[in-house]
C-alpha cells in the first residue's frame, strides 16, 4: 500500500469503516444490521455476560423458518403485557436439487424367479474368453419386474435382455409382469393400502413401483373382483336353492338384512357416505350370501357427471343416507325375485320402523305375502337397558347400579332360557305364543320365592329339585321387591316380551351373520380410513371371502388376473394354511367346552363388580401378602 499523510491516512479509515456497516458508532444513531451479518461479541464484554448463557447465543445469527414460527407462537401465547409480538425475517430455505438415484445401487435388493434366474447360467455359458471380467446393467426397469444384460469388459460379449420375472400374455399390449400384479392381490384381500405396501418394500430396501401405475393397475383388478363378487352370488342362490329342494322345501329360504354404515348417523347431520347392505340365507350351516348392495356418496373423479359406468358414486347426495337401510332392503327382495332363482319366505332385521313399511310396501307391491321378524338379540339387549335404567329403590346396604345391573342381567338371562326352551319344545308358534307370555309373566315371582306356579309355567326353574340355589340373583338370594317396583318391571317385561313382541320374533331369529359380514368388511377397509374406487371392490372381496373363505378367495382372484400358482408355490400353501385354520376355528367355537368355558368366563367377568361389595368374599393371601403399605404395623 502507498504511503499516504497523516491527515489522509486517517480520512482513509473514515472512508473505510463506512463502507463496513456496523463497525462505526455514533451517538444517537444505531446501526442498521443485516441479518446475513454475523457480529461477534468483543473479548472486553465477555466479563459481563453471565456465565450460564448459552454458548450458541453468543453470536447474533439468522434463525430459521421453524425456529422462527416457534418464537412468533410462543410470543404469541406470552401473558406478560410487557412482550410485544415481533416480526422476524427468517432465513429462507433453499431447496436442495434431490440427487438423481443411479439405476441400480449396490445394497438394493430386487425380486428374481429362481427359473428365470437359470438364464443367466446359460448366457454365461456361451460366453468364451482367456480373461473374463463380467457384469451386468439394468436394461429395463417395470416396477419390481427387472431386465438385465450380461456383458464382458475384455471383449465385445454382451447379452440379449434377460427378463428375471415371469409375465401374464395379454390380448392387446404388451405382456405384465407377475410381480406387479401380485403385489396388488393384499390391497383388495386385506387392511393393506398401496402407501403400506411402499413401505413394506422400502423396508427390505426395495425399489416401490410408481404409486399412479399401481393405481391404475389396482382399478383393472377391483373392476375383475366385482365381476367375481357377482357371480358367486348367483353361484350362493344356485347352491341354497339345491339345499332346499333336497330339504322338500321347494326353493324357500329365511334370510336376514342388516346394514352397516362408514360412520354411525347422527341426529341433525349425515356424517356417513358409504353404504354395505349384505342380504344372507338361513337355509344352510354356512350361511352365504345372496345378495349385496353398495351405496357410494364419493367419486374419485374430479370433474365427473357420475353417468360413466366407471365411476363409482350410486348414491345421490340429496337422499339422506338414513334412507339406505329401507331403499336396498327394497331392491334386494325385487333383485332375488327378478333372477327367478330362489324364494324368499321370511326375512329378518332389526327393530327399525322404516324397515317394517319397506316390508310392508314390498309385500302390497309383488302380491306376495312375505313375513318380516325382528332379530331376538336385539330385543334382549334393549330389554336389559330399560331394566337396568328402571328406578327402583335398592335394599338397604347394597349398591343400587350394581343390584339393579345384576337384576337385569338375571331377568334377560332367564326371559331367554325360556323362551329357547319352549321353542325347542313347541312346534306351533300359536302354542308357544301362549306359553312364552305365561312363562315371562311368572319371571318375577320366581325370583321373589314364589314358585307356586313354576311347574305349569315354567321349564327353567329348579326349586323343586334338592340342589336348587339362588346364586344368580344379586347379591346369592332371592329379590325382595315393592308392589310398586314390581310393576315397574313388569311394564319393561310386557313392552319388549308381549304378545306383539313375542309374534315378532316368533322363529327366535337374529342378524349375527350379517354383523359378521360387517365385522369382516372393515377388516378389509377399516372405518379411519376413506375409500373412494376401491370400497365396492373391497365389499366384493370380503362376499367373496365368506362365500368360500379367505384363503380360496386369494387363489380365485390370482387365477382371475391370469396368474398360474401350483401347489408348491408359497401363495398356494400359504392360502391352505389360511384356509385350514379358519376351518379349526370355526368347528373349536361349534364344541361344548368352548362354549361352556366361554360362558364361565363371561359370567366371571359380568359378576366381578357384584363380587367385589359382596360380604361374602373371602381375602386373598396374596394380595394380603402384597400389602405391604398395610401390614406394616402387623
Amino acid at each position: 500500500m502507498r504511503s499516504l499523510h497523516k491527515k489522509s491516512q486517517h480520512s482513509y479509515k473514515n472512508n473505510r469503516a463506512r463502507k463496513n456497516k456496523g463497525a462505526l458508532f455514533k451517538k444517537g444513531v444505531f446501526p442498521n444490521y443485516n441479518s446475513s451479518h454475523v457480529r461477534c461479541v468483543e473479548k472486553q464484554d465477555q466479563d459481563s455476560i453471565p456465565l450460564n448463557l448459552d454458548p450458541d447465543l453468543e453470536s447474533v445469527v439468522r434463525l430459521g423458518d421453524s425456529v422462527a414460527n416457534d418464537v412468533l407462537n410462543a410470543c404469541n401465547r406470552s401473558r406478560d403485557p410487557l412482550v410485544l409480538p415481533f416480526k422476524l425475517r427468517p432465513r429462507q430455505t433453499v431447496p436442495q436439487p434431490e440427487k438423481q438415484s443411479a439405476n441400480i445401487s449396490d445394497n438394493e435388493n430386487i425380486i428374481v424367479n429362481i427359473s428365470q434366474f437359470g438364464n443367466i447360467f446359460k448366457c454365461i455359458g456361451n460366453h468364451s474368453c482367456d480373461q473374463p471380467s463380467l457384469d451386468y446393467n439394468i436394461t429395463d426397469r417395470k416396477g419390481l419386474c427387472v431386465d438385465i444384460k450380461v456383458l464382458c469388459h475384455n471383449c465385445d460379449f454382451c447379452s440379449d435382455e434377460i427378463p428375471l420375472y415371469t409375465s401374464i400374455p395379454q390380448k392387446h399390449g404388451k405382456p405384465l409382469g407377475v410381480l406387479n400384479v401380485s403385489l396388488l392381490l393384499p390391497v383388495l384381500c386385506s387392511k393393506l393400502g398401496i402407501s403400506d405396501i411402499q413401505l413394506l418394500l422400502a423396508c427390505l430396501n426395495i425399489q416401490a413401483p410408481d404409486k399412479r401405475g399401481m393405481q391404475r393397475k389396482l382399478n383393472t383388478v377391483a373392476d375383475q373382483v366385482e365381476d367375481m363378487g357377482r357371480q358367486q352370488l348367483v353361484k350362493n342362490q344356485e347352491y341354497v336353492r339345491r339345499i332346499s329342494n333336497l330339504a322338500g322345501c321347494s326353493g324357500e329360504t329365511d334370510v336376514e338384512f342388516d346394514v352397516a354404515y362408514t360412520s354411525r348417523p347422527q341426529d341433525g347431520c349425515d356424517t356417513a357416505t358409504q353404504v354395505f347392505a349384505p342380504v344372507i340365507e338361513k337355509t344352510t350351516s354356512k350361511h352365504l350370501p345372496v345378495d349385496l348392495h353398495i351405496g357410494n356418496k364419493l367419486c374419485s373423479k374430479p370433474n365427473c357427471n357420475h353417468l360413466d359406468r366407471s365411476c363409482k358414486k350410486n348414491y345421490c347426495d340429496e337422499t339422506s343416507i338414513n334412507q339406505a337401510e329401507a331403499i336396498f332392503l327394497k331392491k334386494s327382495l325385487e333383485n332375488i325375485k327378478n333372477q327367478n332363482i330362489l324364494k324368499v319366505k321370511s326375512v329378518t332385521t332389526n327393530g327399525s320402523a322404516s324397515l317394517a313399511k319397506a316390508m310392508r310396501e314390498h309385500n302390497a307391491k309383488v302380491q306376495e305375502k312375505v313375513q318380516h321378524f325382528k332379530c331376538f338379540i336385539h330385543n334382549m339387549r334393549n330389554l336389559h337397558k330399560h331394566l337396568r335404567s328402571a328406578c327402583i329403590k335398592q335394599p338397604k346396604g347394597m349398591d343400587r347400579l350394581l343390584y339393579c345391573k345384576k337384576l337385569a342381567t338375571a331377568i334377560r338371562t332367564r326371559v331367554r332360557l325360556e323362551l329357547t326352551r319352549l321353542r325347542k319344545l313347541l312346534r306351533g308358534d300359536e302354542l308357544y305364543l301362549a306359553r312364552a307370555r305365561e312363562a315371562v309373566t311368572n319371571v318375577l315371582d320366581c325370583f321373589s320365592g314364589s314358585h307356586d306356579s313354576c311347574k305349569h309355567k315354567s321349564v327353567v326353574c329348579t326349586a323343586h329339585l334338592k340342589g336348587h340355589s339362588t346364586r344368580y340373583l344379586p347379591y346369592g338370594k332371592n329379590v325382595v321387591l315393592s308392589a310398586a317396583d314390581k310393576q315397574k318391571l313388569q311394564k319393561v317385561l310386557d313392552k319388549y316380551c308381549g304378545v306383539q313382541q313375542l309374534r315378532d320374533t316368533v322363529q327366535l331369529h337374529n342378524t349375527n351373520r350379517c354383523e359378521n359380514m360387517h365385522s369382516r368388511l372393515f377388516s378389509y377397509a377399516p372405518k379411519s380410513m376413506v375409500w373412494k374406487r376401491s370400497f365396492t371392490a373391497l365389499c366384493y372381496s370380503a362376499t367373496l371371502g365368506a362365500s368360500v373363505g379367505r384363503g380360496l378367495s386369494l387363489l380365485q382372484l390370482a387365477g382371475r388376473c391370469g396368474i398360474n400358482i401350483e401347489a408348491s408355490d408359497p401363495m398356494y400353501r400359504y392360502a391352505m394354511f389360511t384356509q385350514n385354520i379358519a376351518r379349526y376355528h370355526s368347528d373349536r367355537k361349534q364344541k361344548h367346552e368352548y362354549k361352556t368355558s366361554r360362558y364361565l368366563s363371561h359370567r366371571k367377568r359380568a359378576n366381578r363388580a357384584v363380587l367385589s361389595q359382596s360380604l361374602y368374599k373371602a381375602p386373598s393371601k396374596v394380595t394380603k401378602e402384597h400389602d405391604y403399605g398395610i401390614n406394616l404395623g402387623n
